[in-house]
């Protein structure tokens, strides 16, 4: 039997050949010096004991740097057809400016490694206001990633066209491994939409994405963040996003997972002046034996914010699903209005989620729910549309689409939500809407 310190050795192994860092090599070191203390976190952990990682763990992974075309990734082919939008292309974790488009000169758009050159001030004054990292695998992200997508926006600027950030796995060769560190930074009175996409391009191999996304929405800041997850079943995923936002702004986050082997998302949102608003969508659609783990984590820190949070799962086969969220209400957080659901449909008996949402509340002035319910489809409804000359499978679907309906309408991108209705309706194996 492996030992714990075994196998994170092994599991680090070809990340310590890793010669640069985002993060001072103060700070690597510091990083580096709390991952040899801890260890992977297993079921007997509060925050994972649903997820069981050893099917991650037992595997090794390598950093590979491919020379590829655009006839290679047939880029046009992944990007959202008809968006006029800005393009950034990162294959196993490296931004590949060449199979990259980028338009706009009046905000900085990139990677880490050209913002450390052209705006690295910036960069560190973000980086350095920043508490260290509490899990490993954030600390493995800051320790070793070595390349990520930085965009700033100046005050006062609307950006026309949304960003693409698709970030694709090629595990053609051997088992991948990407791991990018993010930066976002909107100044105040900016406006951004981003749209961020993650592909599988061989399943040969098995991939491992261990990402970390820093969002900072400043004073009256509005932005639209969208996530499609659709990897393939050999395709392993952490998911960080951390928000912090400032007094009157505004972030939608918006997490749609339909395929992968094993997916983590962690999305901790800090609401850190008055007036903030917060509005998180899931959804979730999984099945075979596949597994889906949100964790969610609302901070209202200050007076007269809201956030509004909404989770809905469609599982079936032996696939297993987790919902884990918290809203936390501070002392002095007067006038909170938080609201919090998840919604599930099992189709299968051997389909299972767990769910546990959670509201932890010291102020007396707020406004505040949560729920979570757990069922099948609703065998009158069924009815009524077998009774009106629709078959079986065709009203499973369209009941299926109903249920999740109000989460892809949340979408603002007109050209966004039509390519994820499509990909959703090849997930229900539905044609069109009747």
């Amino acid at each position: 039997m492996n030992k714990p310190n075994d196998i994170k050795q092994r599991f680090l192994k070809n990340l310590s050949l890793t010669s640069d860092s985002i993060f001072s090599e103060n700070k690597r070191k510091s990083f580096i010096k709390k991952i040899n203390d801890l260890s992977f976190p297993d079921i007997k952990n509060e925050d994972w004991r649903f997820t069981d990682l050893t099917p991650l763990l037992s595997l090794d992974f390598n950093i590979i740097k491919n020379k590829v075309t655009s006839e290679d990734i047939q880029i046009e082919k992944k990007i959202i057809k008809n968006l006029d939008s800005i393009v950034l292309v990162f294959i196993n974790g490296i931004l590949y400016e060449d199979l990259s488009n980028i338009t706009d000169n009046k905000l900085f758009i990139g990677n880490i490694s050209k913002g450390k050159l052209l705006q690295n001030e910036i960069i560190n004054k973000y980086l350095n206001c920043l508490p260290e990292p509490n899990n490993i695998f954030a600390l493995i992200n800051a320790a070793y990633s070595v390349d990520g997508a930085f965009i700033y926006l100046p005050e006062n600027y609307i950006s026309d066209k949304p960003i693409q950030l698709i970030y694709i796995n090629d595990s053609e060769i051997s088992n991948s491994l990407s791991q990018t560190r993010n930066i976002i930074i909107a100044e105040k009175n900016s406006q951004l939409k981003i749209i961020e996409s993650y592909i599988s391009l061989s399943n040969k191999n098995n991939s491992f994405t261990n990402s970390f996304t820093t969002v900072f929405a400043q004073e009256n800041s509005n932005i639209e963040y969208y996530k499609l997850q659709n990897e393939n079943e050999h395709s392993f995923q952490i998911n960080n996003t951390e928000i912090i936002q400032a007094k009157e702004s505004s972030v939608n986050l918006n997490t749609i997972s339909l395929n992968g082997g094993l997916i983590r998302n962690n999305s901790n949102v800090l609401l850190n002046g008055e007036n903030t608003e917060i509005f998180l969508n899931g959804l979730y659609i999984i099945d075979s034996n596949k597994h889906i783990d949100n964790h969610t984590y609302i901070d209202h820190a200050k007076s007269n914010c809201s956030s509004n949070e909404l989770y809905k799962g469609i599982l079936k086969d032996t696939s297993t699903g987790v919902f884990d969220g918290k809203i936390m209400v501070r002392k002095d957080s007067q006038k909170t209005n938080a609201f919090q659901a998840n919604k599930n449909i099992l189709l299968s008996d051997a389909a299972k989620i767990n769910t546990q949402p959670h509201l932890e509340i010291y102020a007396d002035d707020v406004k505040c729910s949560h729920g979570a319910t757990v069922g099948q489809l609703d065998q009158e409804a069924m009815f009524y549309l077998r009774s009106r000359g629709i078959d079986k499978d065709k009203a499973k679907s369209l009941l299926m689409y109903a249920f999740i309906s109000d989460i892809i309408n949340s979408v603002k991108i007109d050209e966004l939500k039509q390519s994820i209705k499509h990909q959703v309706f090849n997930k229900l194996k539905m044609d069109s809407i009747l």
